[in-house]
């Protein structure tokens, strides 16, 4: 049987800030959506989650946010491969550019080392 350890409230603020400063900013542009995909790979699991909003330029921009929830999903995920003294969990923000290189989204990708008991 795989387990895989998932740190208490780590996608939380990822979706939180998909909604609040990446979608309702969208108004009408365009309709918004909010995927979160779970996949297995090998030994590692990937949480996706990923909005077709604003993306982060505009929040930036608009209002400097400083997301204190991003921050500490970062750290869980440092103090993570810390105590286990690998480098197996990760975090990457990737923002997503439609064909005109406007700004189109952004993108959550976590990842997580499966342990085999």
């Amino acid at each position: 049987m795989n387990t895989v350890l998932i740190p208490s409230l780590i996608t939380q603020p990822f979706i939180e800030n998909a909604i609040w400063h990446g979608l309702l900013p969208l108004e009408s542009k365009r309709k918004a959506c909010l995927s979160i995909i779970i996949e297995e790979k090998n030994d590692t699991v990937y949480l996706e989650i990923e909005d077709n909003g604003v993306g982060r330029s505009f929040n930036y921009e608009s209002k400097k946010h400083d997301s204190k929830g991003t921050k500490l999903a970062m750290d869980k995920i440092e103090s993570l491969n810390k105590l286990l003294k690998g480098n197996d969990y990760k975090l990457d923000i990737v923002d997503l550019f439609d064909e005109l290189n406007n700004p189109s989204g952004t993108k959550i990708i976590i990842q997580l080392k499966n342990s085999k008991e």
